[in-house]
């Protein structure tokens, strides 16, 4: 670990190491006695002078495995000043996310961003959401058929600031993805992570039912839109059944069954029948296998070409929309 210390124009290099019985102390990489910054129990996060009285700029240089033991740095740097920046904290950021791959990994992966997380800048959100974005909603994903719920899992375990932004930040971008004008047989593969996402946000309670339930019936009722509304639903049904059943009031449960029964496109069948089978609103009209044969429940299917003169509209879901989401959180 690597600490760069700039004063004006000076740069002073810093090596950082954790000790057995001190909380942290900061080594000069070269004789740079008067420098030093250290802390131990008797005065446990003093800083001694003269870096109390300089005006200094900190960069922090981090790997992953070296994050569980940076919690008492950062503690100690920013008592010297508030100008403390995380190297490439991007890549970082990355780095730990893909790790959810693992879900086994999640306590720790959410533990360590939630180190990073402490610095409360604004640069430091905005890096955590490219990353988080970068990660999900990369298309190799979609071609090896992997699921987005691992990393979506992450969110609720954020720090309630960045939980909060996240939330602001992720349901418009998703929600357009979503609702751009595309033929009824476009290909899934363009907004398959997306209409995941937007079901594990539901599963979450980040998005609330009865709002996410109304967004896919208006989805449902325009053609440019209903390739996805269909794949959103059948991922909600999956991910949120139960949710949905007991959650969900049950005229709005009611519309939709409506709005679905004038789905009569031969690219949803199957969809469909998973859908209303999961519902319990009526048999199967064709004999459906387990979950891996449905393309809303695990497999993808892909219809048709992908629409590449497609232009965004974000009137199927206003503003006004996703503001009264906000306020039934």
């Amino acid at each position: 670990m690597v600490v760069v210390v700039v004063e004006q124009a000076r740069t002073i290099e810093l090596l950082w190491q954790p000790l057995p019985r001190s909380p942290a102390r900061i080594l000069p990489s070269r004789q740079l006695s008067s420098y030093s910054v250290s802390s131990d129990r008797s005065h446990y996060g003093r800083v001694i002078h003269p870096l109390a009285l300089m005006k200094l700029f900190i960069d922090v240089e981090l790997s992953p495995d070296e994050i569980p033991s940076a919690t008492e740095l950062f503690r100690i740097l920013r008592a010297l000043t508030d100008h403390v920046k995380t190297r490439d904290v991007g890549k970082l950021f990355q780095t730990l996310i893909l790790r959810l791959e693992d879900g086994s990994q999640l306590d720790r992966v959410s533990k360590e961003i939630a180190t990073l997380l402490t610095d409360p800048s604004e640069m430091m959100l905005e890096e955590f959401q490219a990353a988080f974005v970068a990660v999900v909603f990369n298309h190799e994903l979609v071609l090896r058929q992997q699921s987005v719920v691992p990393f979506m899992f992450l969110l609720p375990r954020l720090p309630d600031q960045a939980k909060s932004r996240m939330r602001e930040f992720l349901i418009p971008k998703v929600l357009k993805h979503l609702t751009v004008r595309r033929p009824v047989e476009a290909s899934r593969m363009e907004f398959f992570a997306h209409a995941e996402a937007f079901a594990t946000l539901v599963n979450l309670e980040f998005v609330p039912m009865n709002g996410a339930v109304t967004t896919i019936i208006t989805l449902l009722r325009k053609p440019e839109t209903r390739c996805a509304a269909v794949t959103m639903l059948g991922k909600t049904v999956e991910l949120c059944l139960q949710q949905l059943t007991e959650k969900c009031d049950p005229s709005i449960l009611q519309d939709l069954n409506t709005a679905l029964q004038k789905v009569t496109e031969d690219a949803f069948q199957y969809d469909i029948n998973y859908i209303e089978e999961s519902m319990g609103w009526c048999p199967p009209l064709i004999g459906i296998g387990d979950s891996h044969d449905s393309p809303s429940s695990g497999s993808l299917s892909v219809l048709g070409d992908a629409n590449t003169g497609m232009v965004m509209d974000s009137s199927s879901v206003s503003p006004g929309m996703l503001r009264k989401w906000q306020h039934q959180i």
